[in-house]
This record gives C-alpha cells, sequence and structure tokens, in this order.
C-alpha cells in the first residue's frame, strides 16, 4: 500500500482485503508477521485478519476509541509457511459496530528459515530436506496439538474405550508394527519427483464395480521411466503398491493404490494402469482450502488412501529421521475400524464387523492419538529400553499427534514411512538403509539382511510388557474439533 494511499470504512461492516507483493523464499519458510497502522473511533472496533483462501489463519480487535498506531497480527498458524502460501496471504479489515477507523499503512514482516533445496527442484539426487513440509501451515498434518486437549466426546472414559479396544482385542500383537529397511528398498510407500525430462504416462483407473468414477482418469502426468510401485514390481497383485507423484509444476501430487503390472514402465510413455487413485493440493489452493492433506476433489471421489488422505500426509521421511526430527503428525495404519469417518478422514476402511468383531468403541478413520507425555518426560525415558531414534518418533507423536488413515495392521498400529526403492530405482543410494544400519537391528533370513526398528525391549522376558505400562499407557484419543480447529 502506498504511503500516501489509506482506507476509510465509512460504515460498519465494511470489508478490505488487502494483498502482498510475491517474494520468493528459494524453497525455505517464513515466520510472519502482519503490521498496520490504523485507528478506530468511539464507536468503531477494527476486526483484523490473516487469510489464507478462505482460511483464517490469525486475528485481532482493535478496541474502541484507539489512536494510531503500528499494531500486529501473529500466530503458529503463520509460522513455517511456504512461498506459495506467502504469495497466497491477505490481510482483510472489517468495521465491527460503526464505521469510523482509518488504516494508513500495512505490511507482511516475513523472517526467511532456509529450506534447500527449493521445491520446484526436488528431483534424484535433490531430495526434500527434512525441514520441508509438503502442504500449509493450517493442515491438521502440521500443527501443533494444543496444551490441553479435547478428548474425544469431551470424554475420558471414550478415550480410554478406544486405547483399551486398540491396546487390546483390536491388535495381534502388544507393539506397533516394526520398521524396516531392506535391500532392495520394498518397504514403505515411493515418491517420485518428475521433471520436464521424463516420459508422459496417461493414467488408466480400473476400479472394481460400483466404485464409481475415478477422478484422475485420464491425467497425463511425467513419471521416471525406471519408477517402481511400493514392494516393488514383484509385488502381489492384491498388494496396495501404492505410488505417489508429485508434479512441482502444477502443484498437484497424484496418488495411486494398486499400481498394475510386472515392470518396468515402458521407457518412452504409454499408459499406467492402476485399481483407483485421486490427487491432492501440495501448495496452493483447491476447493478454496489451503492445501491441508486431504483429497480436494468437489465432484469425483477419487483417491488413493483409505481416509482419502493425500499419499504424503504424515508419512516419514528417512531426511526427517536422520536429522532426529519429525514436524508433523503421523499417519497409522490399525486393524480395523468403527466404520464410521471424522476429520480429516473422509471415508472409512475396514470396519471391525467385517472381521469379525465388535465396532463398539473401535476408532473411527480418522481418530487422532496423542501420547500424552511432556517431552522432557520422553527424553527421561530409560536409555537402555528408548533409543534416540525412539524418541524422535515419541515426540512427534506428542507434539503432532497420529491420524488413523488405514486399516490392516496386526500391530497395535503401524506407521506410513516412504520407500528406499524411490531412491534405488533412479541410481542413488537407500538412506534407509544406511540409517537402518546405524540405529536397527540386524536381521537375516535367506541370505538376506534386513535392518529392523522395534517398538518394544526383545531382551526382556515380556518384551512389551514395559513399552506398554511405560509409554502406550499414556495413549488417548482427541476430539475432532481439535483437528477442525473448531474448539
Amino acid at each position: 500500500m502506498a504511503a500516501a494511499d489509506y482506507i476509510y470504512a465509512a460504515g460498519a461492516g465494511r470489508r478490505t482485503d488487502v494483498s502482498v507483493a510475491n517474494t520468493s523464499l528459494h524453497g525455505g519458510a517464513a515466520r510472519v508477521t502482519l503490521w498496520f497502522y490504523a485507528n478506530t473511533g468511539s464507536a468503531t472496533r477494527l476486526k483484523v485478519e490473516a487469510v489464507q483462501a478462505t482460511t483464517v489463519l490469525a486475528s485481532s480487535i482493535v478496541a474502541q476509541s484507539s489512536g494510531f498506531g503500528w499494531r500486529s497480527v501473529s500466530s503458529p498458524m503463520l509460522q513455517g509457511l511456504n512461498e506459495i502460501g506467502l504469495q497466497d496471504l491477505r490481510l482483510r479489515f472489517t468495521t465491527l459496530d460503526g464505521g469510523n477507523s482509518n488504516v494508513r499503512a500495512a505490511y507482511v514482516q516475513a523472517v526467511f528459515d532456509p529450506c534447500a533445496p527449493e521445491y520446484g527442484k526436488f528431483g534424484p539426487g535433490q531430495w526434500p530436506s527434512a525441514c520441508w513440509r509438503p502442504y500449509g501451515t493450517t493442515s491438521p498434518f502440521n500443527r501443533k496439538l494444543p496444551s490441553n486437549p479435547r478428548l474425544i466426546h469431551g470424554s475420558q472414559a471414550a478415550s480410554a474405550a478406544i486405547v483399551g479396544r486398540v491396546i487390546g482385542d483390536i491388535s495381534q500383537r502388544d507393539h506397533p508394527n516394526n520398521l524396516a529397511s531392506h535391500p532392495r528398498g520394498i518397504f514403505g510407500e515411493p515418491t517420485y519427483y518428475p521433471d520436464a525430462g521424463d516420459p508422459m504416462y496417461t493414467l488408466r483407473c480400473d476400479p472394481p464395480p460400483g466404485w464409481g468414477p475415478c477422478s484422475i482418469e485420464g491425467h497425463q502426468v511425467r513419471i521416471p521411466a525406471a519408477a517402481a510401485p511400493e514392494g516393488g514390481w514383484g509385488a502381489a497383485p492384491a498388494d496396495d503398491r501404492h505410488m505417489a507423484i508429485i508434479d512441482q509444476t502444477s502443484g498437484w501430487e497424484y496418488n495411486l493404490w494398486q499400481v498394475r503390472g510386472t515392470g518396468p514402465l515402458p521407457p518412452n510413455g504409454g499408459t499406467l494402469t492402476f485399481t483407483f487413485g485421486g490427487r491432492s493440493r501440495i501448495v496452493g489452493d483447491c476447493a478454496g482450502l489451503a492445501a491441508d492433506g486431504t483429497n480436494c476433489e468437489t465432484t469425483t471421489p477419487g483417491h488413493g488412501t483409505a481416509a482419502h488422505f493425500a499419499g504424503l500426509a504424515g508419512r516419514v521421511r528417512a531426511e526427517e529421521l536422520q536429522a532426529g526430527r519429525i514436524d508433523h503428525a503421523l499417519n497409522i495404519t490399525i486393524n480395523c475400524d468403527s466404520g464410521q469417518a471424522v476429520y480429516p478422514a473422509r471415508h472409512a476402511g475396514r470396519s471391525c464387523s467385517e472381521i469379525p468383531l465388535s465396532n463398539l468403541d473401535a476408532p473411527p478413520m480418522g481418530a487422532l492419538f496423542q501420547l500424552g507425555m511432556s517431552v522432557a518426560e520422553i527424553d527421561a525415558l530409560d536409555p537402555q529400553k528408548v533409543k534416540p531414534w525412539h524418541k524422535v518418533f515419541l515426540r512427534a507423536m506428542a507434539e503432532y499427534g497420529m491420524y488413523l488413515g488405514d486399516t490392516g495392521s496386526e500391530g497395535l498400529f503401524s506407521i506410513e514411512t516412504e520407500a528406499g526403492n524411490q531412491y534405488l530405482t533412479v541410481g542413488h543410494a537407500d538412506p534407509w538403509r544406511t540409517y537402518g544400519q546405524a540405529n536397527w537391528e540386524p536381521w537375516t533370513h535367506d541370505g538376506i539382511t534386513e535392518y529392523v526398528g522395534k517398538f518394544f525391549a526383545p531382551r526382556d522376558p515380556d518384551p512389551d510388557l514395559w513399552w506398554k505400562n511405560n509409554i502406550w499407557s499414556h495413549l488417548r484419543v482427541l476430539d475432532p474439533c481439535v483437528a477442525a480447529m473448531t474448539c
């Protein structure tokens, strides 16, 4: 806004949005504070909001009879904005009660936090670093939990009942599923970052009868010709065989389920067939909302995951473990759900009644679990039983939580991670293998050595008991309003 310009309301309920100039963050993020110079008359209040798409990230009220002065607006939602989010940011001024208010100047202060390589330049050898997070700061996967969150249904008993079912009859084991690295990188779900030199493929959905149309049918995307799905091309056809493709030019993330074929892909492009899939915004806006890590198609129910989460939502990357910090919620799989879905999920998975078990007190798809321990309590856990790599996960469970995104885990839960084959197929070393060798236990079978990360104490007489009593007993289930920011 030029120094000679100003905004005068001249009426109650008048609203003006002010956009900000585009600023390059070179792949990093910014800690943002909004500043404005304004006054209010004796019968007027001024509401000031930071808005991205249709989402209010922060707000403040200037009281009646406030003289001219510099004032600021900030919130946790303005910390860590990526470049797209910053460019989409607007200052909204609304008069309340009366119209006597002047806004004479406004600007955005963005403190740059470097994060290289920058989005748009990801690819083989230029992997996203640990500080990069997909989606916007308003995404439930990217928000830290409040200090005293509301429990599901506002009830300790309701939370305890769901946790009791998960720890009890729903799970077939008394510990989470192991993490593992394999020489062929076949564990986890791969993500690919194509560039303009990669071949173009036409996407073909082949869903079972009654599934309805697929939102990405016929779309054309570039994919590295060496790409392989989850489990590799040798995975059984009935396996999940996920694949995520990030189109950095358009800002769309394509998520495919049950990629077909025995591989490799046709080297010069062609058709890629899969059972079902969908796309989500990884940056920018979709359906009037900032990218939040869910499928945002408004007319066609395409999806690549049971909950309709985006593939990268809550998925742990090797670069994060190497850095010793996971700055987002986790995406987990549990054996079955209640047959219902809550925000941020849009669809349920396998209900417990299908296995068959009771749906009573089973977690709904999208349930938000939190480890109710402080970071200090986690850091003080017995180092003989809880290793440094464990604490990286436990801190994320406490600070950001875990969203139920799929069903079918035999353990208490399994944690969604990226795959080693996304590196190996394009000619690079697998960082999961390196991390596993340094932090996990070797396990050799059939002439193959894997490295396994176990969430239990294997050398104890009862390997699961200590973890169950000292860690998993602190799990709780939060109300969906916490994820939706409505309570």
